[in-house]
């Protein structure tokens, strides 16, 4: 079990770091698509949209360092909490976006992807 453990800290470890490297490439390219996240047909959180680089930022360091805490093992059931919450929070916008229409129409998606009308 321990060995699951270590192998399953190290890929979710080197995920986050790889994730927050190529997100940190590109801030601004992140930063323009947290606008689009905070877009009225999107999320409609329109009075985050200026702080969309500072945000774009954060997330790419906190990415990064919780990657480095998962490798190194610091801080394990605070590095694993955090970690499940960014991971959820992503899941989730991925799919309420993957769901949305530019027009704020919520559309329904059934399990083979295709969009249901």
């Amino acid at each position: 079990m321990k060995l699951i453990l270590t192998i399953s800290r190290i890929l979710v470890g080197s995920l986050f770091i790889v994730s927050g490297l190529i997100k940190a490439n590109d801030a601004l390219g992140f930063k323009y698509k947290l606008e689009e996240y905070f877009e009225p047909g999107a999320l409609n959180l329109t009075f985050l949209e200026p702080f969309a680089l500072e945000l774009a930022i954060f997330v790419c360091v906190a990415e990064v360092l919780l990657g480095i805490a998962l490798l190194t093992g610091a801080k394990a059931k605070l590095t694993a909490a955090l970690s499940l919450l960014m991971m959820l929070f992503f899941t989730w916008l991925t799919y309420y976006t993957h769901t949305c229409d530019p027009h704020g129409v919520t559309q329904v998606v059934n399990a083979a992807g295709e969009v249901e009308e």
